[in-house]
């Protein structure tokens, strides 16, 4: 029996598929109560032909102790015996704003999954990192390093080197551990059209966003230049990156193959194994993804280019969009030949082919698109966006007559409970030991992420009681119509913000 955390993620559902046809039997931990987990698992698995009940499912979750497994099941999956448990849970975005939450699950969950594997006295314990704990250290990685005294792109790889730096910490001897460091992932299902996976997909989601906009209103977009060419849709835009910066793609069926066969080689001791697939430059990838999009125009250009002439705005939002991803674009680390990929082809074109033919299929509207670019999930997420504004800058201007303090209570694990100041076209968060506000609106999840795509109204959701208000009702009502207002008509106030 094989326990494995993260089934419904991108890697582990691979993984979990991969696990079952060489005959393990898995159990895994999924967040939600038994019908949820089941839809969730259905989700996952149902596109790589598993059906949810060929997995045992328990409640749980690895940011609690025990991670949150009741006791019974605890000494269920002792008596039974854990042959190994995988770790493939974690929080894989690279926002500045996630800080706290990457530490939560990538330190803490490894901690708690560890610990537990300890408990359960598991044969193995396998932890999935990233090649990207190398940071920005200079020279070559090599897979066996941890600690060069190195600085992080992001929390994601802060996080996920302290977890490292636990498990090196606690280790004992004759304990087997495991450390698997796959560069970056592509491929298998999904390909990153729903947040599965992100990185090389996040371009391919801009370029088709912008190709839409294009579509829904040519004469905003011809302003700067974009037009339809004899080769497709001509997007005179430059991206910072260097042209022969090369970025290793490791195939999905490489890395889950490669985790799946350590099982068989338990060897007391600790080590790291980084599993690369095949360098590609960043010109080649330029080629093949606007090839495979049908758009030309797009040009690699060093930073001196925004001094030598400002950013359009297509050329501000897109960055803004692939942000995170900026320092992987000027610099990447060096890592040794560790594995030859030849048995794992990783084709970019066609991956971006096969990208576009789903997005294409899925018909999302502008406002739908926009935010699943910039990976909004939740209040935190659109929140940050607002600040940042990536979001909602022409709501920002159009209630620039308004001065309140508007608190947001969303219900959630962790809830989100923060103030907002909105004056004069501009907004901050309020300190945390500022705890005055004029109207507090209260809601749950799933019902803040329907308003803020426009499918839900705060007034209707009011006076129906699916909203509570506290404080200045008539304030919060008349701030609820202006939002209600902008998120209702967000296909038109997307084109506006990538063009103004």
């Amino acid at each position: 029996m094989i326990l494995l955390t993260g089934a419904t993620g991108y890697l582990g559902r691979h993984l979990c598929h991969h696990l079952l046809d060489r005959g393990y039997r898995v159990t895994t931990l999924v967040r939600g109560r038994q019908e949820g987990m089941r839809a969730r698992l259905a989700q996952a698995l149902g596109p790589l032909g598993r059906e949810p009940g060929v997995v045992e499912a328990f409640e749980g979750d690895i940011t609690l102790p025990d991670c949150g497994l009741e006791a019974a099941v605890r000494r269920r999956l002792a008596r039974e015996g854990v042959a190994a448990v995988i770790h493939c849970a974690g929080l894989t975005r690279f926002g500045s704003h996630l800080a706290d939450e990457a530490q939560r699950h990538n330190l803490e969950g490894t901690r708690n999954v560890h610990a537990l594997s300890r408990a359960l006295d598991a044969g193995q314990f396998h932890h999935v990192s990233t090649a990207f704990v190398a940071g920005d250290a200079s020279g070559t990685f090599d897979q066996e390093a941890l600690d060069r005294g190195q600085g992080f792109h992001n929390p994601y790889e802060a996080s996920k080197f302290a977890a490292e730096l636990h498990l090196r910490q606690v280790h004992r001897a004759g304990e087997v551990l495991r450390i698997h460091r796959p560069s970056i992932v592509v491929g298998g299902h999904p390909l990153g059209l729903n947040q599965g996976a992100s990185t090389v997909y996040t371009f391919l989601k801009a370029l088709h966003f912008l190709r839409c906009c294009w579509r829904r209103d040519p004469g905003r977009m011809a302003c700067w230049g974009v037009e339809e060419g004899e080769t497709g849709l001509h997007l005179p835009m430059r991206v910072e990156g260097d042209p022969g910066l090369t970025v290793n793609l490791v195939s999905i069926d490489q890395v889950v193959e490669g985790i799946a066969a350590s099982l068989d080689r338990p060897r007391p001791g600790l080590s790291s194994r980084t599993i690369l697939g095949q360098d590609y430059t960043l010109e080649r990838l330029r080629h093949e993804f606007s090839r495979a999009m049908g758009i030309t125009g797009i040009r690699l250009v060093d930073a001196a280019a925004w001094r030598e002439r400002e950013m359009t705005p297509i050329e501000r939002n897109f960055r803004r969009a692939t942000a995170s991803y900026l320092p992987y674009l000027r610099g990447s680390p060096r890592f040794p030949d560790c594995e030859k990929a030849a048995g794992w082809p990783v084709d970019p074109g066609r991956l971006a082919r096969q990208f576009r033919r789903l997005l294409e299929d899925d018909r999302a509207g502008l406002g739908s698109q926009a935010m699943e670019l910039l990976q909004v999930r939740g209040p935190e997420d659109y929140f940050h966006c607002l600040l940042d504004r990536r979001v909602g800058h022409s709501f920002l201007e159009r209630i620039r007559f308004i001065d309140c303090r508007a608190r947001f209570l969303v219900e959630d694990i962790p809830p989100f409970d923060r103030i907002l100041h909105f004056r004069g076209g501009e907004v901050r968060y309020c300190d945390p030991d500022e705890r005055e506000w004029d109207f507090c609106y209260r809601l749950d999840r799933p019902l803040f992420e329907a308003i803020v795509r426009g499918e839900e109204e705060i007034r209707r959701a009011f006076f129906a009681g699916r909203v509570r208000i506290n404080g200045d009702k008539e304030a919060a009502l008349k701030f609820g119509f202006l939002f209600d207002d902008h998120c209702r008509h967000l296909e038109q106030r997307v084109l506006e913000e990538v063009c103004a």
